[in-house]
Formats: C-alpha cells, sequence, structure tokens
C-alpha cells in the first residue's frame, strides 16, 4: 500500500496493477532524469493526483497469505507443494526445520539439513529425474553399489551409512534416549532429547555425519 510514498519506487515498482510503469511508459522513462526515484520524489508533479499519500510508511504485503504478512509456511506451500497436506506443510517436516533454524551451528551445514529435509539434494535419483543425467548411467549407490541412491537410501538404509551411524551412536553413548532408526532420522525425533544442550550438541555432530557421508560420496565419483 503507497502511504507517504517514500518506500515505493516510481518507475520499477508495480504499484498499479500488473505493470510497472517504465514498460507501460517507456518513452517517458527514457526521458527521465529521476529513473530511481519514489513516488514521493513525483508527487509535485500534481499534488491531487496523490491524494491518497500520508504520513505513514508504504506498507508491502505478501499475497499469498491472507493478512499479508510473509510466512514460511505460505513460502513452502507454494515453492515446495509436496510437503503440503490440505492446506498446511506436513507438521512433521515443519518441526523438523524449526529445530534445524534454531541450531547455532555453521550455515553451510544448516543449508544442506534444509536441503537434506526437503530430499532436493543432487542425488542420482534427482539427477534422473531431471534429465540432467541419462537412464543408462549407473544410478546405484556408489557405497553399496546396489540399491538406487536417493536420500532415504544415502543417509538411511545404505549398509555403509549404517556403519557409520552406529559408530557415531556409540560414540555419543545414545542408545538409552532414543531408538537406532529415530537416531537415523534425527530432526523428526529431537523431542525425544530432553537435555536442551545435549539435543543442540547432538543436531551439529548428525548434520557434520550427513555432510562428511555427502562430501565423501561425491569424491567417490569425482
Amino acid at each position: 500500500m503507497v502511504n507517504n510514498g517514500h518506500g515505493t519506487i516510481f518507475w520499477q515498482s508495480k504499484w498499479l496493477g500488473n505493470q510497472a510503469l517504465m514498460d507501460a511508459f517507456p518513452e517517458a522513462y527514457d526521458a527521465d532524469f529521476n529513473r530511481v526515484g519514489n513516488v514521493a520524489d513525483f508527487r509535485t508533479w500534481n499534488d491531487n493526483q496523490f491524494s491518497h499519500c500520508n504520513g505513514a510508511e508504504d506498507v508491502h504485503t505478501w499475497m499469498l497469505s491472507g493478512d499479508g504478512r510473509f510466512t514460511v509456511r505460505s513460502f513452502y506451500e507454494l515453492f515446495f507443494p509436496e510437503f503440503a497436506v490440505g492446506d498446511s506443510i506436513n507438521e512433521d517436516v515443519a518441526r523438523a526445520l524449526v529445530s534445524l533454524w534454531k541450531l547455532e551451528a555453521p550455515p553451510k551445514l544448516q543449508f544442506f539439513g534444509w536441503r537434506v529435509l526437503l530430499n532436493c539434494i543432487a542425488t542420482k535419483d534427482q539427477l534422473f529425474m531431471r534429465n540432467i543425467v541419462p537412464v543408462s548411467n549407473d544410478l546405484c549407490c556408489v557405497f553399496c553399489t546396489t540399491q538406487l541412491e536417493d536420500t532415504d537410501h544415502l543417509f538411511g538404509s545404505c549398509l555403509f551409512t549404517d556403519y557409520i551411524w552406529r559408530r557415531v551412536m556409540n560414540w555419543l553413548y545414545f542408545f538409552e534416549e532414543m531408538y537406532f532408526e529415530e537416531f537415523k532420522n534425527y530432526f523428526f525425533n529431537v523431542e525425544k532429547v530432553k537435555n536442551a544442550l545435549r539435543r543442540k550438541v547432538v543436531a551439529v555432530i548428525w548434520l557434520v555425519a550427513i555432510w562428511s557421508v555427502w562430501l565423501l560420496k561425491n569424491d567417490s565419483i569425482f
């Protein structure tokens, strides 16, 4: 919503309809010396044309939510509809993502964990589905060479990573807090760890483990 006009770029913003003024009136745009001015800069043309402007700040609204406010949920429903159930995001995925972004961890690890939880890393099955690699390519896991490489297999059911998870779990002495299969899907079961500090430490170690597996996989190929 345009109020005082200071927060809305005049020529480039689509603040009148669905077309920017620079596209609707290209000759006027080319002739203007102030191509980056905001709406308030142009009120001197004719104040009557901007009678709706007032002292309040301009308000930018997010059209995908009812109240005009941006929400992560509406973003995921637009760009990752496969994780939506009815009118909401899958609650298990949503909780896992909340736990992930609350961590004090290197952004690289968090971003990779985010992609793993959303199943959007470049595993062989994803590359094939996106027509990046042909069907003639070997789509099997580089570690066990027997099963299709997808996210669930690479970080869960593969015998190689299964061995890694058992070593990590033994090192953490973690068997009293959750079952082995639950640990492999840690962010979906994180609430079972009652101690908040231990929960965060284990989460970071879990992220380091999947990141290390991913690097080793790529080193095996390249």
